[in-house]
């Protein structure tokens, strides 16, 4: 059996790149005939798939000239399509910019690269593909989560990488870039917490409202449980169950800060930490299968320092990593 020309497969490769993102034009309907500016169709992009490909095998061989004219030739092209469709129909340039991305996959495949091109063309298919999913989560996300995620971005890529890695103090256990690990940790599940709370929702019930709150702080849950019970008497075993479901989180919670932090340490309280966790967790998921109540709306019940609270509580994070260091160091 004859082998298949290593050139023939590394544009075979370039051109199925072209063919599925202009498939997925053509099946998303960004491409209707009808808008009467039809830019690039499923053949349009197996040839710029084609053309990006033979660009690849011209820079292979050493010619970088004619790899750049080719390549430039069809980025003008692309470009010139949309301008002239966008001042007519004021189109987004999305099918135009996939084309030029397209170009470039397959210039990375006829260079040899087929891995690497395969792979982030099935990501660049998936995200066209996925554009009202995508534009829906977008719309669902909260300012505060926003601004939280890029806090916790400065935080961890800023701030973090400028930290001395060093001890410092008398006692020499003062590692500014090991504390502030901690305190990322620390704010992190705080943030995985706020978040998760938002997702699911709040009005699964006093179990699992409890449960969520647990996340990103028990004792605030435990707190406004404990008002609203005096409030309504009759929803009290519903809020007990509820303060237990977020004292039962926080006991994971504390094995998983354990584990990253020092595995032995970890190994200790695993004892201590499973009878209550595995009594915590019977008790609320007996509650949740038992009691109606439970299972209903709990919206309104949201502890207020819960919600309106830094998500990332940077303030108790850093509270926490000092006390933890300073365990450390008087141990």
């Amino acid at each position: 059996m004859t082998a298949i020309s290593p050139l023939l497969l590394r544009l075979a490769v370039a051109a199925l790149i072209g063919l599925a993102v202009g498939i997925e034009r053509e099946r998303s309907g960004q491409l209707d005939p009808s808008r009467g500016g039809r830019f690039a169709g499923a053949r349009t992009f197996f040839l710029l798939g084609v053309l990006g490909g033979t660009s690849g095998w011209f820079l292979s061989l050493g010619w970088d000239w004619a790899a750049l004219a080719l390549i430039l030739s069809c980025g003008a092209l692309v470009t010139s399509a949309y301008v002239a469709t966008a001042r007519t129909l004021g189109v987004d340039g999305t099918t135009e910019v996939a084309a030029l991305v397209v170009l470039s996959l397959g210039a990375l495949a006829g260079t040899g690269e087929l891995s690497v091109a395969s792979g982030a063309a099935t990501v660049v298919v998936l995200v066209l593909s996925e554009k009202d999913t995508i534009h829906g989560t977008l719309r669902r996300i909260d300012p505060t989560e926003l601004r939280a995620a890029l806090y916790f971005a400065v935080l961890a890529l800023v701030i973090l990488p400028i930290l001395p890695d060093r001890a410092f103090g008398p006692f020499g256990g003062l590692n500014p870039r090991s504390l502030w690990i901690v305190v990322l940790v620390f704010s992190g599940l705080n943030f995985a917490g706020f978040v998760a709370r938002r997702l699911v929702g709040a009005s699964r019930g006093y179990g699992v409202t409890g449960a969520l709150g647990g996340l990103v702080s028990s004792t605030a849950v435990t707190l406004h449980f404990s008002r609203r019970s005096r409030e309504v008497p009759a929803l009290a075993r519903g809020l007990a169950i509820g303060t237990v479901a977020a004292s039962t989180v926080l006991l994971p919670r504390v094995l998983v800060v354990s584990t990253i932090l020092n595995q032995g340490v970890a190994l200790s309280l695993l004892p201590l930490i499973g009878p209550p966790l595995i009594a915590g967790v019977v008790m609320v998921s007996w509650w949740l299968w038992r009691s109606p109540l439970a299972r209903e709306g709990a919206a309104g019940d949201v502890p207020a320092d819960v919600e309106t609270r830094s998500p990332l509580g940077v303030r108790s994070a850093i509270t926490m990593a000092l006390a933890f260091q300073v365990a450390l160091m008087a141990i």
